[in-house]
């Protein structure tokens, strides 16, 4: 029966070393391992890894002692990024206004990011031609010269405005002469023209005299020949000219009372006065009347001989109505300077 006391020291010598056969300091004739066992001395450890700043080319087992370049520098603490050359690497700068100049300049900006903002006068009226955005103050400069009427169509197009303006653009159009085509000589019609707010009326006249009414929408008319034609032409408030609108009118034998006298002029051609001899009128009213119908001499005569003036007439023929109560008579004047 084993009582346990065996025992194998006593008869067998202890050598103490280090036991482990992958050590560098091994010892086979160790038979007890005292704790001394490196590695390190016969197989190269240290840092492996060529970016590292301590990389050891020698080394063959990485031992994980590696030391990193922090990010954006190299081993010697430089930058290693640096865009626009400022000695602050690109993840360190700070955006912002660097002119010392500019109303919002930042003392702790490195990067100038084109924030910078300065006082600057200029047109800050939205809606003008010349607004600008970047104006701080209002010089009072604002033009509106681009706003006017882009219409074709109407009668004020304007081919220079870059803005349309609808409530600048105006029209013309054109109407009918109302009056009488079929008439009686030597007797007073009267005719008329639509009626625009603004606007002023040209009447021309062939064939019979204006005697009231120039200029405006509605004008009387003595016709004296057989064949006549009276036109309108309107410009309204905006300084646009219509077409000229036509009435052709045919002229017979007046039925009123010939005039129970008569009346001469003399000289005719005239300069600077014409006498003017009446047989048979009282009361008579003579109008002179240029060739677009305008009275440009009105009197009440005596009886027998009267002095016209007619100094300050130009050159032309003009037209004598000498109007009593019971008819009246027409003659040429010819004025020659």
């Amino acid at each position: 029966i084993n009582d346990g006391s065996c025992e194998y020291l006593s008869c067998v010598e202890v050598v103490a070393g280090c036991t482990n056969p992958l050590a560098c300091n091994y010892d086979a004739t160790a038979t007890t391992s005292d704790g001394t066992c490196e590695f390190a001395s016969c197989n190269g450890l240290g840092c492996t890894d060529v970016e590292a700043c301590n990389y050891d080319a020698t080394a063959a087992i990485n031992d994980g002692s590696c030391v990193m370049a922090a990010e954006g520098f190299n081993c010697e603490g430089e930058c290693t990024v640096d865009s626009d050359g400022d000695g602050i690497c690109d993840m360190n700068e700070t955006g912002g206004c660097t002119d010392p100049g500019a109303n919002n300049y930042d003392a702790t900006a490195t990067d100038n990011n084109g924030t910078c903002a300065y006082d600057l006068d200029g047109c800050m009226d939205l809606n003008a031609c010349n607004f600008n955005f970047m104006a701080t103050a209002d010089d009072g400069s604002c033009d509106f010269d681009c706003y006017g009427c882009m219409n074709e169509n109407a009668c004020n197009f304007d081919a220079e405005a870059t803005i349309h303006d609808y409530t600048a653009c105006a029209y013309m159009f054109a109407h009918d002469i109302v009056g009488a085509t079929e008439v009686a000589l030597e007797e007073i019609h009267d005719y008329s023209y639509a009626f625009t707010a603004g606007s002023t009326y040209e009447w021309t006249v062939e064939g019979g005299v204006i005697v009231g009414g120039q200029g405006t929408h509605e004008v009387s008319v003595v016709w004296l020949l057989e064949g006549g034609v009276l036109a309108i032409q309107e410009t309204n408030a905006a300084d646009c000219v219509g077409d000229v609108v036509t009435l052709d009118v045919t002229g017979t034998a007046s039925g009123a009372d010939e005039a129970s006298g008569s009346f001469e002029v003399c000289p005719n051609p005239a300069n600077d006065v014409v006498v003017l001899t009446t047989t048979g009128f009282e009361g008579a009213e003579l109008q002179v009347l240029d060739a677009a119908g305008r009275v440009v001499i009105a009197e009440r005569l005596e009886a027998n001989r009267n002095v016209i003036d007619v100094a300050a007439l130009a050159n032309g023929t003009y037209t004598l109505v000498l109007n009593q109560r019971a008819g009246r008579e027409v003659k040429r004047l010819v004025i020659a300077h």
